[in-house]
């Protein structure tokens, strides 16, 4: 099997543990991919803001494919060892997880960090202050995914892990 944008998304979904079975694995997924090309790792998904922050179309398309009904085709290829990440890709993804830490572990810790990541690149992007930053993302979104409200200490927080994002 040919390498491909389906194929570098198997191989995304497999180094973090991304699956699109439940609400919650296909949400996370979307702000992983986000975050990861926020972070310079290029997968070409484009992202507009949609209820639960950043959303693309293409990758809940190509998402059903690579983990869906083509799965063991993409599995049979990674496991062959066909497709293998660089060294410099693999270091890439620890300085990721190790920058996003713990807004990997759950959809609405994702949730929030890739919608503070969207709000602050695309409508707030003169807000260099976090107080003030939050006071505007908190309009933009009160609520996450699972009906909690949002916190302003969490946004703080993710604010200054979105400045490490960018290096």
């Amino acid at each position: 099997m040919e390498i491909d944008a389906r194929a570098v998304l198997y191989m995304v979904a497999r180094e973090f543990q991304l699956k699109r079975d439940s609400f919650g694995e296909r949400l996370k997924l979307q702000k992983v991919v986000y975050l990861l090309q926020a972070f310079g790792v290029q997968l070409g998904y484009g992202f507009g803001w949609y209820k639960y922050g950043p959303y693309s179309q293409d990758l809940v398309s190509d998402a059903y494919a690579v983990l869906g009904s083509r799965k063991s085709e993409y599995e049979r290829a990674a496991s062959e060892g066909e497709w293998k990440f660089s060294p410099e890709t693999l270091a890439k993804f620890r300085e990721f997880k190790k920058i996003c830490g713990l807004f990997l572990d759950s959809p609405e810790k994702a949730e929030l960090l890739a919608s503070v990541r969207f709000v602050k690149n695309v409508w707030c992007s003169h807000l260099d202050d976090k107080s003030e930053f939050s006071t505007e993302f908190l309009k933009h979104k009160p609520r996450l995914c699972n009906g909690e409200l949002t916190k302003r200490e969490d946004v703080e927080e993710a604010f200054e892990v979105c400045r490490r994002l960018a290096g």
